[in-house]
């Protein structure tokens, strides 16, 4: 008979836990601070390939370049990722980089 209650008890757990867990991880808005982070971080990732562009460009020896090709492919990847969070927080991102960049 104990053993009987302690499997129902243990049903009964496992049907509440889940459930009351997946109330409680929903992710919340994205806040001014993190959607600030998000701005400045695809902002320098569009800026650090900018520079691995002008590397390409400009630079006569072939290992500058090859580390630009480098700055341009790990960049856009980070920034492609960037984008895919802004675009899911709903987070408009400039086109342009900044004067400071």
């Amino acid at each position: 008979m104990t053993c009987h209650l302690i499997i129902r008890v243990i049903a009964a757990i496992a049907v509440v836990i889940p459930a009351s867990l997946a109330f409680a991880i929903q992710p919340e808005p994205m806040g001014d601070i993190d959607q600030s982070f998000l701005l400045k971080a695809v902002e320098g990732q569009h800026a650090e390939v900018a520079f691995g562009q002008s590397a390409i460009q400009k630079a006569s020896d072939d290992q500058v370049k090859q580390y630009g090709a480098r700055m341009i492919q790990d960049h856009e990847k980070a920034s492609q990722e960037g984008r895919q969070l802004a675009a899911k927080e709903g987070v408009r991102l400039p086109s342009q980089l900044s004067m400071e960049h």
